[in-house]
């Protein structure tokens, strides 16, 4: 968490075991003041759980930025059932206010088939899947964007 202002922010990491933030068991965790300070946490998971991670910003507004890597061995989570694919040219992406900062769009367009929260298929929820549909659309290439029961799009096939 990196701030840009006079004001204080915290970051804290909780055990799979919380069940809240009041009551749970604090693992780690750091706090920043005054501008341009950084706070941060380095904190090697001692086993497979969900970590919960408390961000404060206390007084006012500022500009912040949350930034979260990992390393480790990644999780091999199969892939859902296939519902479809849709394939052709990425001919349009939609982005507002609500979802650029997220990254991802509100509504695209992959030949002439188009894709939004309240179509059969979503606009994918994932930045690396977003940009990579905006690369194609950019380099005119063909795309086929495989979709869940759900519809959600959880596979991306890129070809020239």
């Amino acid at each position: 968490m990196t701030q840009t202002n006079s004001w204080c922010g915290s970051l804290a990491l909780y055990s799979p075991t919380s069940r809240s933030v009041a009551q749970g068991e604090r693992v780690a965790g750091d706090r920043a003041c005054r501008g341009n300070e950084t706070a941060s946490i380095d904190f090697t998971v001692p086993a497979t759980g969900v970590y919960f991670l408390n961000v404060f910003f206390g007084g006012g507004s500022g500009s912040y930025r949350l930034q979260i890597s990992a390393t480790g061995t990644p999780i091999a989570l199969p892939n859902p059932t296939r519902a479809g694919c849709l394939s052709g040219r990425v001919e349009s992406i939609t982005y507002s206010l609500q979802f650029i900062a997220l990254g991802i769009p509100d509504e695209l367009t992959i030949g002439g088939q188009r894709v939004c929260p309240s179509c059969q298929v979503k606009a994918p929820i994932y930045t690396e899947m977003a940009a990579r549909l905006d690369a194609a659309m950019n380099a005119g290439n063909a795309v086929e964007a495989c979709y869940d029961s759900a519809g959600s799009i959880f596979q991306i096939k890129l070809s020239k």
